[in-house]
């Protein structure tokens, strides 16, 4: 008989591996059917700092017998490969996959195993505690004992865990309001739930201002209210002179003006004043009869009303109202420990002063650029300094692991 061989764990270094990613994602969907999704809630202030300690503590723990299989296999490459194969995975599946808020979660599979919320979803919670210890055991691995050529790998490594920790731990602490500033105004308050918060944090209003693309004229349907062609309407750019063949109609824009107000009832003049509204003179000639249409049409607004030009007893030209292309409050904050700073807030060019992140989030959309008030999107997040914190020992780390490479490499040849 020949001999038997002895199949060790380091000749099939990924199954284990494999397996206990796997059996964690299993739990963590079996956990998603029977109670639903996590409430981060109760993970606040201290809550995560002590389960932050606990972590440490285990992973301590773990390091004291550094030879031992256990900590061996959690600080292992394989086990890092897997981990960060299965979370790509889950990454894919939430970027294909439309998300939604936990409180109002669409019916389905995909909704039942938390694809549709992923971030507070069992699967992703679990593997994402797996990856800190993972991460935490491999830089303990390392320390133990410190090398003099290691400050690279210990910079990559504590800033990535510290990454991962302060942006998933302090999640729960991240707070959002919506704060409604009238011009000229101070405001501090917030409705919030139902209840009127005061926040330390005031912001004072000094102006607001609208950027609008220029309006487009479309011919519509009067009975329906539909543009046509309906199904594919065809809109023309009031302000490029364009001219465009819709329905039976040859449509040109021959005047625009996008700050008008009526002179008469025939007229149109430009007038930059907040009560003004964009207008055009336009052409209409009917294909099959030469007929030629001619007048003014405007878009209005909450000041005055538009106006449109009838084609015939079902069809109308008419002018869109103008979309915006950017909107800006000119703000000037104040917090209770002394901190100021002025602002012109612009979508996607938040505010940061403090812990706080400030960003244009809306206004009052039916007056347009007469709105009397700035909708301000308030974030406080205490978390934002470990998390830049860790993500420049991040990049630290691994310019110096570059560069370290580079050295070696050169002292090969």
């Amino acid at each position: 008989m020949g001999k038997c061989k002895k199949i060790s764990a380091e000749g099939r270094p990924y199954a284990g591996s494999i397996a206990a990613v796997a059996a964690t994602v299993a739990a963590g969907l079996v956990l998603q059917l029977t109670v639903g999704g996590i409430d981060y809630t109760w993970l606040r202030w201290p809550a995560n700092i002590f389960a932050g300690l606990v972590l440490v503590l285990l992973i301590s723990t773990l390091a004291i017998n550094r030879h031992g299989l256990l900590f061996r296999w959690l600080s292992g490459l394989p086990l890092a490969v897997t981990l960060i194969a299965a979370i790509t995975l889950l990454g894919i599946i939430m970027g294909l996959t439309p998300q939604a808020d936990a409180g109002n979660l669409p019916e389905g599979t995909m909704a039942r195993l938390g694809f549709t919320s992923m971030t507070t979803s069992w699967p992703f919670a679990l593997l994402y505690a797996f990856i800190l210890l993972s991460l935490g055991c491999a830089t303990a691995r390392r320390m133990i004992p410190p090398g003099k050529g290691d400050l690279a790998f210990y910079l990559n490594h504590l800033g990535l865990w510290l990454l991962l920790f302060s942006a998933g731990m302090g999640a729960a602490d991240i707070e959002r309001y919506k704060m409604q500033v009238p011009l000229g105004e101070t405001q501090w308050r917030v409705q919030d739930a139902g209840r009127v918060t005061e926040l330390p944090v005031a912001i004072h209003l000094n102006d607001f201002q609208i950027e609008q693309y220029p309006s487009k004229v479309a011919v519509a349907r009067l009975s329906s209210g539909s543009f046509l062609p309906e199904g594919k309407p065809v809109y023309i750019e009031a302000d490029s002179r364009a001219a465009a063949r819709i329905f039976r109609w040859e449509i040109a824009v021959e005047k625009y003006l996008h700050h008008a107000v009526p002179a008469c009832d025939t007229l149109y003049i430009e007038a930059v004043m907040p009560a003004s509204s964009p207008a055009a003179y336009v052409r209409a000639v009917e294909t099959n009869t030469g007929e030629v249409i001619c007048g003014w049409i405007s878009a209005g607004n909450s000041a005055q009303q538009g106006r449109i030009l009838e084609l015939d007893p079902d069809h109308a030209l008419v002018m869109m109202p103008p979309e915006p292309k950017k909107y800006i409050s000119d703000i000037d904050v104040s917090t209770l420990n002394g901190r100021k700073a002025h602002a012109r807030l612009e979508v996607n060019k938040p505010l940061h002063i403090g812990h706080w992140t400030m960003y244009q989030y809306g206004y009052d959309t039916r007056a347009g650029r007469m709105s009397g008030y700035s909708v301000i999107e308030l974030v406080y997040d205490p978390w934002i300094v470990p998390v830049y914190i860790g993500i420049l020992m991040l990049a630290a780390g691994s310019v110096g692991l570059i560069l370290s490479g580079a050295k070696a490499k050169r002292d090969r040849k």
